[in-house]
């Protein structure tokens, strides 16, 4: 990992401390995966940052959201407080705590926001994702309102509104907002981003992604990557001899269809045809309609048309602009239907129990043993290459990389 992957902005964004108790001198195999350029001002709560646990914590977990909340975003409340509550061990140790920061464009939104940012630390995310619960998606949050629930935690009405009014944490929270906006983009309200890549907010990612860095696992033992599972996306022909390119990916998301597009089409064109490698492209999707069904849906596309209907579905979900909550089955019928597969049979395979076990179980044993919790995730033989997009050259230099060790081993790569 080298930079940031630009893609949809999320309500959680993990980062890995710049210092932190403990973890930073033991787990030293682990940082390796961490791109340095994510060493940015996130690193480490401002003054000005309101943290749920300890401040010296290992690992910062940052949770941005706005402060209105509409039907999908109420919907998913729930979830996010109970995966507070499933971290609070970890907390407590010390491995985690999170940093929350509203989303606010305007004056009027930031200090609307301050009538939760301005209560106790402990208090602010728990409260603020109460008034979340019932709230239409339109009406801010109105200070004097909670003068009363300030006093009642024991602070006094004047102190509090000394920092609701106070302009220069407006402008540190629509600064933070601005960059997030500009730098990451903003088009979508499930994912989380954890080292800037996009993920779901459940305890159980970020426990993975947590023992990600604390237990790395030893991908040259990781049988997932020395075989070929029947869903498993071909293009080319495996061969011993050749580099092996294994990269799990999301079927929906915009910076998964550009590197499709833009870089892993030159490289089959120059690598994959000259038989130097071959690709194998795994699902795994995220926990929402949009993105389970087209990886079920791949599942039961025939062998030989994997890869052509690959590209077909992400140039297709960028155009239907489907919302994450939309089951888009019926869209990818037709469009089996309009590259002449037999669309019946394909409606009976997505419609079977045993096709949502199946890429579950193939989604969950990534999980389990590669530890992945992100998309894209690129391997070059049995090596973790790239958490993110890699371009052309990058990919490129890799290869290079792997045939100069050949060279002077004399010897096929171990595979």
């Amino acid at each position: 990992m080298k930079r940031i992957l630009k893609g949809s902005l999320a309500t959680l964004v993990c980062l890995l401390a710049a210092t932190g108790s403990g973890f930073a001198q033991s787990k030293e195999k682990g940082l390796e995966y961490i791109p340095t350029s994510l060493k940015w001002g996130l690193m480490t709560p401002y003054p000005m940052d309101v943290v749920m646990g300890k401040r010296d914590s290992s690992l910062f977990f940052y949770y941005y959201e706005k402060p209105t909340c509409d039907e999908l975003c109420k919907s998913q409340i729930d979830e996010r407080i109970q995966t507070i509550k499933d971290l609070r061990p970890e907390m407590q140790r010390g491995q985690i705590a999170f940093v929350f920061r509203p989303l606010v464009a305007t004056e009027e939104e930031a200090r609307a926001a301050m009538s939760f940012m301005c209560l106790p630390e402990q208090e602010v995310i728990p409260r603020f994702m109460q008034f979340l619960k019932t709230n239409d998606g339109k009406t801010l949050p109105v200070p004097e309102r909670f003068v009363d629930t300030a006093e009642g935690l024991g602070i006094k009405a004047a102190d509090y509104m000394a920092c609701v009014n106070d302009k220069a944490r407006w402008e540190f929270y629509m600064g933070h907002t601005n960059f997030m906006e500009k730098d990451i983009g903003r088009n979508t309200k499930r994912r989380v981003w954890i080292h800037g890549m996009a993920n779901n907010f459940r305890s159980d990612y970020l426990r993975t992604f947590m023992d990600f860095l604390y237990n790395t696992p030893d991908f040259k033992r990781a049988t997932l990557l020395k075989k070929i599972l029947p869903s498993d996306i071909i293009v080319g022909e495996p061969d011993p001899s050749k580099v092996r390119v294994t990269i799990y990916m999301a079927p929906d998301g915009e910076p998964e269809r550009s590197f499709l597009n833009k870089y892993l089409e030159k490289f089959v064109q120059v690598y994959v045809n000259s038989n130097q490698a071959y690709v194998v492209i795994r699902m795994f999707n995220w926990y929402r309609p949009s993105s389970q069904k087209p990886a079920e849906f791949m599942y039961c596309i025939p062998k030989n048309y994997k890869f052509h209907m690959l590209e077909q579905v992400f140039a297709s979900m960028q155009r239907w602009k489907v919302s994450e909550e939309t089951d888009p089955s019926d869209m990818l019928l037709d469009l089996a239907a309009f590259n002449g597969l037999p669309k019946k049979k394909i409606a009976s395979c997505l419609k079977s129990p045993r096709t949502v076990q199946e890429v579950a179980r193939e989604r969950q044993a990534a999980m389990d043993q590669l530890k992945i919790v992100v998309s894209p995730v690129v391997y070059f033989n049995d090596e973790l290459t790239f958490v993110r997009n890699p371009t052309f050259a990058e990919m490129m230099h890799e290869m290079r990389k792997l045939e100069a060790i050949r060279t002077l081993t004399n010897k096929a790569p171990v595979k």
